[in-house]
């Protein structure tokens, strides 16, 4: 039982330092994940569903390194899309997180998933939200270099899973 005074600064200290610790253990893992992806970082042309319209919204997605895992941010924010993601580099072959919305007063939210191909020039996926009538939704998101990747991956995406999405 913890009697004294530096019994309880001495438990709460063990305490602190193992939090800080175990949380600076996984950012290292995490950062080096990322870093065997580091090829990942730079602008990549998006296309992106919304359910709201059937046509998917073209964007350029920013990729850096931020809190130790990769950090996506639309550059071009159209049709009022602002958003962020911090994403893991699972098995090297897929990214995986959590994405929410920067709008002011937004609560669009939800994870994303995003098979990376094997040259590393397009990556195919989905994200899920709340739509803004309520429904639960799983949408398709595909990003490439260049042109070409992006088509490619929006090939790929059509070939490989059960999700379509309309030509750019």
């Amino acid at each position: 039982m913890l009697g004294s005074t530096s019994d309880w600064i001495i438990a709460l200290s063990t305490t602190v330092l193992g939090v800080l610790l175990s949380e600076g253990v996984a950012y290292l893992l995490a950062y080096r994940e990322v870093r065997r992806r580091i090829d990942l970082k730079g602008d990549w042309l998006s296309l992106s569903e919304t359910g709201e319209t059937s046509d998917p919204v073209r964007d350029t997605v920013k990729i850096g390194v931020r809190r130790g895992k990769l950090h996506l941010t639309n550059q071009d924010k159209t049709g009022g899309f602002e958003y962020e993601a911090f994403c893991r580099v699972r098995d090297n072959t897929m990214l995986v997180g959590p994405w929410h919305s920067l709008r002011p007063g937004a609560i669009a939210q939800g994870q994303l998933l995003l098979q990376i191909d094997a040259q590393g020039q397009y990556m195919y996926g989905v994200y899920s939200g709340i739509h803004s009538d309520g429904r639960h939704m799983l949408l398709a998101w595909v990003l490439g270099r260049k042109e070409e990747d992006l088509n490619r991956a929006v090939g790929t995406l059509r070939t490989s899973t059960a999700l379509s999405m309309r030509a750019p």
